[in-house]
């Protein structure tokens, strides 16, 4: 059986089961073959769906995750803005490394130049 297909209808159970609907009533429409292998997860669904009870959040709780929140989306802004700085000065050390070779070899080039050009030839 195909993945997808089984997954599809393990969903629309679900959405039948939070609609309120129970037992087979539940079970979206599939072949007798899909029914064998898929029935197990179906009860079991079913069962969790009469187990659990869905839980509304303290109100204080709800703030404090939205504060703890909007705390780490601030840090971490501020850590991406520190990456960004900590890359520009890398990046500056280097060009300015580079300039700073580049300097020397045309120092070095120009030297050897003038030497050539002062040195009498014989």
């Amino acid at each position: 059986m195909d993945a997808k297909v089984e997954r599809e209808i393990l969903a629309a159970h679900a959405d039948q089961l939070n609609a309120g609907l129970r037992g087979t009533a539940a079970y979206p429409p599939m072949t007798p073959d899909q029914r064998s292998v898929l029935a197990p997860f179906l009860q079991l669904a079913e069962w969790l769906s009469e187990t659990l009870v869905a839980v509304e959040p303290s109100p204080v709780f709800v703030r404090r995750l939205s504060q703890e929140l909007a705390l780490a989306a601030t840090q971490s802004q501020l850590s991406l803005l520190e990456r960004y700085r900590k890359a520009i000065l890398v990046g500056a050390a280097t060009l300015g490394s580079a300039l700073s070779l580049v300097g020397l070899v045309l120092f070095y080039l120009f030297r050897q130049r003038d030497t050539a050009q002062t040195t009498p030839m014989t």
